[in-house]
This record gives structure tokens, sequence and C-alpha cells, in this order.
């Protein structure tokens, strides 16, 4: 894994993959929690990225959508912004840690919001930072 990791951090893949990964977080899921939706696959991906590769070449790529997505007038993208997050504080937390107020600030944002999805999404980027 280490030279795979390696070789993908030289070819600065990462940022790449997460402009890739981010839109299809705001897709819909389906009824079944137990099925694979596209969206829950990106997840993954956001966490295996945010726990495999330096904090510094995924955080600043995925804040930058989280910030995009929490404008946007689709709850999915808001939706998709706070379970992004939630997932890239895992491997991030002692990065994020001098921005720590501005981030329970957007995670403030989305627990006011008028759609239940996204505060309950919310709710889950609000466990992650307390968890850590």
């Amino acid at each position: 894994m280490c030279s795979k990791r390696g070789r993908l951090q030289k070819l600065k893949i990462v940022k790449p993959l997460v402009d890739r990964v981010m839109p299809i977080t705001a897709q819909e899921d389906p009824e079944d929690e137990e099925e694979d939706s596209p969206s829950r696959v990106a997840l993954r991906v956001l966490n295996v990225l945010s726990t495999s590769f330096p904090p510094q070449q995924v955080f600043p790529v995925v804040i930058a959508h989280v910030l995009q997505y929490m404008q946007n007038s689709d709850p999915m993208f808001r939706k998709g912004a706070m379970l992004s997050l939630a997932i890239t504080i895992e491997g991030s937390v002692d990065y994020i840690r001098p921005q720590i107020g501005d981030i329970v600030t957007l995670i403030c944002a989305g627990l006011s919001d008028s759609d239940t999805a996204v505060r309950r999404a919310a709710c889950m980027a609000l466990g992650c930072i307390a968890g850590k």
C-alpha cells in the first residue's frame, strides 16, 4: 500500500479523485440502507483517501467542495457536503484543529438547515468532531 500511496502522491491524483467523487455524494440513496449506492461508495472512497493520504492533500479539496455545496439550493448537495465533512474529519483531526471554530460554524449551519436529511448529516459531522 505504501508504494501505491507514494505513486499516487507523486501523480498528484488525490485532488482530481476528490473532484470527481464529491458530486457523487449528492446522489439519491436507495431506501434499503444495506444496498450500495453511488453516494455511499463515494463516501467510502473519501474515507479511504482521508485516512490514507496526508490531510493537507485531502481536506482542503474536500472543504472547498463542502463550502460550495452548502450554498446549493438542492438539499442533496448540502447533505453530501455534511457527510463528506464527517467522513474526512477522521483522517484530518490534527490538521483541522486550528480551523475547528470555522468548521463547527459550518456544521451549525447544517444543523439549522430546513431539510431533515441535511440536519441528520450535520449531526453526524458534529459527532465526528466531538468524538475526536
